[in-house]
């Protein structure tokens, strides 16, 4: 009895690696090929969690079989470094000279209206961001609609039709939207002058998932017994799979806009995917580096809502930039946290 439970064991084990090299496989798969490893790339931090979990059992008893999760982990490395970062990094000596602040405010809708108009929430916000230089915002409402200025910010950028909102106390030289054909398009960009250099910021919201509120209620009430929560948490993969698609394509285009244009580059965005999805992977390429990977410290979560350990806003920039500092503040105005990165320009 004991053998069986033991080889049980052992199979569930072999099972977990499969899956974790599948989900660390995902970046490279677009959804259109094969939507598993997007799927099981969702999960990620349960996986790695698991596989320690699985390390920890299998020494407590002095089995070998704790070496395959261990090289399964090893050998996935640089994956896990886009989830977790134990925040030792070497001091950089290049001077902060410019804030960049990324941030989904859910169009307000966890902020009481007594606290004021849109504008003043916004004015009070910026204050808590640190007053960063370079502000995007999505979901924005009511904001950036007219062409007077908000608070020291003289230049502004929204993408037509969205509330994807650029706020800079740079001058904005060239805007435009990026179109994704069929696919609405919430996502933009704009080449800012800072100092004697022009710098071309995307400001991005790829597609939503559409499938907060349905994920909220399930992990708040769902019953594994209940057929109805089966029902629930198959409708919400499929959400999520058809929209990882959608995101896939997105970035797609994304990235060849990003290889034409003649600027170094700096990426603000919700991309709505973790650091395991095709989406980030494709929109990073080789060229960009990621504001947490860099100066990052714990798991960097970036939704605020039920669902734990989910990273889905960045800041990406040029190679080329130094990044100096990322933190992510833990504000209230929305379902996601701020992403706020310093860095040098020369």
């Amino acid at each position: 009895m004991r053998r069986k439970i033991k080889v049980g064991l052992l199979i569930l084990n072999i099972v977990l690696v499969l899956c974790t090299f599948l989900a660390y496989i995902s970046p490279a798969v677009h959804p259109h090929v094969s939507r598993i490893p997007g799927m099981l790339s969702l999960f990620f931090p349960v996986l790695f969690f698991l596989n320690l979990f699985t390390i920890l059992f299998w020494l407590s008893f002095g089995k070998w079989y704790a070496l395959i999760s261990l090289v399964s982990l090893a050998i996935g490395y640089p994956r896990i470094r886009n989830f977790i970062q134990p925040g030792i990094h070497t001091q950089s000596t290049e001077e902060q000279t410019l804030r960049l602040a990324t941030y989904n405010i859910f169009s307000f809708h966890k902020v009481n209206p007594r606290e004021g108009t849109a504008e003043q929430v916004v004015l009070q916000m910026i204050k808590d961001l640190g007053d960063p230089d370079i502000l995007c915002l999505q979901e924005s409402v009511n904001v950036g609609r007219t062409d007077h200025a908000i608070g020291r910010y003289a230049h502004m950028y929204l993408v037509p039709n969205s509330g994807t909102l650029l706020l800079s106390r740079h001058p904005i030289v060239h805007s435009g939207y990026v179109e994704f054909g069929e696919l609405p398009s919430l996502s933009g960009w704009t080449d800012i002058r800072v100092k004697k250099d022009t710098i071309r910021v995307y400001i991005l919201h790829l597609s939503s998932n559409k499938i907060t509120e349905e994920s909220e209620q399930l992990l708040e009430e769902g019953k594994l017994r209940e057929g109805r929560t089966w029902i629930t948490a198959g409708s919400l993969i499929r959400k999520y799979s058809a929209a990882s698609a959608r995101r896939a394509t997105q970035a797609d285009v994304i990235r060849k806009h990003i290889d034409t244009c003649p600027y170094p580059v700096v990426v603000l965005g919700d991309f709505n995917d973790t650091p395991q999805s095709y989406a980030y992977a494709t929109i990073l390429g080789d060229d960009l580096h990621d504001s947490f990977v860099r100066r990052g410290n714990g798991i960097g979560t970036t939704y605020a809502g039920s669902i734990p350990g989910l990273r889905i806003d960045y800041v990406l920039t040029d190679k080329g930039i130094e990044i100096t500092q990322h933190e992510v503040p833990k504000l209230p105005y929305s379902d996601h946290y701020p992403v706020v990165a310093e860095c040098a320009i020369e």
